[in-house]
């Protein structure tokens, strides 16, 4: 486990989204951990309630932040809901 030398690669709110960008990293050798949030939004947004939403993200090693943002380039950044961690 490299908990102490992770690095959060990604935050996205697309579950297709993270299971390309954990499939596509897994087979490029690259170690990852990840973490799914419930995002609680306004109970009532426009006289409408709403559920909650799921956030996904992606840690890898520091050691492999590089190589990782070079991999997931081929998936672009076309999704609107990735948040790529040096945007932060």
């Amino acid at each position: 486990m490299f908990i102490w030398n992770r690095v959060e690669l990604l935050t996205t709110l697309s579950m297709e989204y993270y299971l390309r960008a954990r499939t596509l990293l897994q087979q490029n050798g690259i170690k990852i951990q990840s973490k799914q949030i419930r995002v609680r939004e306004d109970v009532r947004k426009g006289g409408m309630l709403q559920r909650p939403t799921e956030q996904y993200r992606i840690y890898v090693h520091k050691e492999d932040m590089e190589r990782a943002q070079e991999v997931l380039s081929q998936l672009g950044a076309q999704e609107q809901h990735v948040y790529n961690a040096l945007e932060w």
